[in-house]
């Protein structure tokens, strides 16, 4: 593959585990033992860091 690309700004280690997962969810269809697989960790690490997102984007409101 051609690798991660970035700009000058570097993301956040946050915004960029967030888009991971969002990622893996999309690919998988919501998925979350499929998703959890692709990105190396346990479904209940998976679905702790996709509550996290979900407080995150509720405090963002």
């Amino acid at each position: 593959g051609a690798g991660v690309q970035f700009g000058p700004e570097l993301p956040t280690l946050k915004r960029v585990c967030a888009e991971l997962v969002m990622e893996a969810m999309r690919r998988t269809g919501g998925n979350q033992a499929m998703a959890a697989g692709m990105l190396g960790v346990s479904r209940q690490a998976l679905n702790k860091r996709l509550n996290k997102l979900l407080m995150a984007s509720e405090d963002d409101e």
